[in-house]
């Protein structure tokens, strides 16, 4: 295990199936470039903002690597390894994976999304719209709430919610072109939030909310390929079928 471990300790996370807050595209996202000086800064307890509305307790950032503790950040320690080099450290903080939000705050841009953050001393949703659009706004309703999640997938996420009054759902995990949501069967828009999420507005009553990515370059793919591939069937047919007969 401890050979693994060093080997592996950039990736660790994937040895118990925990997301991992970097992802694991082929490019770097600009929000997360724009992000991670604010991520290292709360991780190495050089940031403001108090432990509970820092950008890292949002994004249910539970378990992290670093180099050493800083009290200021309030982990704890989990695992630690010298002859390794891997310090594994949790996050009380930590808010879940999917949360339900009863303030929201609209922004145009992903910069000044990080600068509400900066400031923020509540529970409150960040979300980019960036063409101005009124937002449905939240109501305060205190207990009743409930979550039951029916599918957690990287790709495809299914739940069943329960809200008395209208709030904002929030799944922390990262948001780009190719993600939908649909709402009870019916396409419903899907906001960038919280910098790094993204989340989706639930009105009063029992929903089944559906949150999938299905970018439209795997689709145009899928169809030149099936074409491609009819295309040779039909090259290979007529080929056999002017083929001489052989007495």
């Amino acid at each position: 295990l401890k050979r693994m471990l060093g080997s592996m300790s950039p990736s660790s996370n994937a040895l118990w199936g925990i997301s991992n807050i970097d992802g694991n595209t082929a490019l770097p996202l600009k929000r997360w470039a724009l992000a991670k000086p604010v991520i290292d800064a709360e991780l190495s307890g050089k940031h403001t903002t108090q432990p509970g509305f820092r950008l890292i307790d949002f994004l249910s950032v539970k378990f992290v690597t670093v180099d050493e503790i800083n009290e200021n950040t309030g982990f704890q320690q989990r695992y630690d390894d010298r002859d390794t080099d891997v310090l594994i450290l949790e996050n009380p903080r930590a808010r879940p994976k999917f949360q339900l939000f009863d303030e929201v705050m609209g922004v145009a841009t992903v910069e000044q999304a990080l600068a509400a953050l900066a400031v923020i001393d509540s529970s409150k949703l960040v979300v980019e719209n960036p063409d101005n659009a009124a937002l449905p706004m939240p109501a305060k309703s205190g207990e009743g709430f409930n979550i039951e999640v029916i599918r957690d997938q990287p790709d495809n996420y299914e739940f069943e919610i329960s809200a008395p009054a209208p709030a904002w759902f929030f799944i922390a995990d990262a948001h780009y072109s190719g993600w939908n949501a649909y709402l009870d069967g019916e396409n419903t828009r899907i906001f960038a939030a919280q910098v790094l999420g993204k989340a989706v507005f639930i009105p009063p009553g029992t929903h089944v909310l559906r949150v999938a990515f299905e970018p439209l370059s795997f689709s145009i793919g899928l169809l030149v390929s099936l074409f491609s591939l009819a295309l040779l069937c039909l090259v290979f047919y007529r080929t056999r079928s002017r083929a001489p007969v052989q007495p």
